[in-house]
């Protein structure tokens, strides 16, 4: 797509993510609640729903779902339902949620005009989909959610509960909005933890220098104290980036936030978008300048 169609006007990307961490950040402890058939009210905290919702994203990439796959659901209202609705959004897949009161014909045509690669199922709704399983040809796998009591997981399917205990938590949900539209591969990004702002010049330049990497972006936070601390700290990073780039010629982009109190971070969350723009524009930039001294 072009810049043009993308727009790309607003600074702070409208995805699920922001409302997922800042479910997870600041309200941990409020309750979720979900009414069983013959169980009640099942109990569980934002905490860890969100936890169960990084684990089912780790377990739909290992089942091989990438960006743009069609993660389908044909099940009640629940908290597993929940967590589906936002680990595959925030993996990058997309959530097709088909009706369960349709026909046979009709969810036939639907889940393969669609191309679900996944269908997470409610043990309830199995009867529904088990005459049409094998007329669903772009399915390859059925994830079974144990929502009743007496309900079990039908052969040649997969335990929702059993995926999501033995995934290991997803560690960060990928950066979207402006990867997506700015024509980035999710493959060809390269994460690199330090630990903290004042070590970011010496990993940028240990990237820059291996030569594969088009720019490299420098995401941070530093918030000032009571001692001059931040003062080196805020300075050095900034300094130390902008000298990788100036000796590897590998465009570094500074999207280290420099704060006097924590509450003003999150209105400025936008920083980072416009730091990955920046690199990627240098980049181009880079690239165009090779190109006319090659002709």
């Amino acid at each position: 797509m072009s810049r043009q169609l993308d727009n790309l006007m607003m600074n702070y990307p409208l995805t699920l993510t922001h409302f997922f961490e800042r479910t997870r950040r600041l309200f941990p402890k409020k309750t979720l609640a979900t009414r069983v058939p013959g169980m009640g009210l099942e109990r569980l905290d934002y905490g860890r729903w969100a936890d169960r919702t990084l684990r089912l994203a780790a377990a739909l990439r290992a089942l091989g779902v990438r960006k743009g796959d069609r993660v389908g659901t044909f099940a009640w209202n629940s908290h597993r339902h929940l967590e589906v609705y936002f680990a595959a959004p925030c993996m990058g897949a997309v959530l097709h949620t088909v009706n369960i009161r349709l026909s046979a014909a009709d969810i036939t045509y639907i889940v393969n005009h669609a191309a679900d690669k996944i269908l997470i199922v409610d043990a309830s709704c199995w009867p529904i989909l088990e005459p049409i399983r094998r007329q669903l040809t772009s399915v390859e796998h059925v994830i079974v959610m144990q929502d009743a009591p007496g309900t079990a997981v039908p052969p040649g399917t997969l335990d929702y509960e059993a995926l999501v205990a033995d995934a290991r938590p997803l560690e960060a949900w990928p950066a979207l909005s402006e990867l997506d539209a700015l024509g980035v591969e999710q493959d060809s990004v390269t994460v690199m933890p330090v630990p903290g702002a004042f070590e970011l010049p010496l990993a940028a330049m240990a990237l820059a220098k291996t030569r594969r990497f088009a720019c490299i972006v420098a995401l941070g936070c530093v918030i000032r104290g009571d001692t001059p601390h931040f003062d080196y700290v805020a300075s050095e990073a900034a300094s130390g980036l902008q000298l990788a780039a100036i000796e590897t010629g590998v465009p570094v982009s500074f999207g280290v936030l420099t704060l006097d109190r924590p509450d003003q971070a999150e209105p400025r969350l936008d920083k980072g978008a416009e730091a990955v723009r920046t690199a990627l524009e240098m980049a181009d930039l880079f690239a165009n300048l090779r190109a006319a001294a090659a002709r």
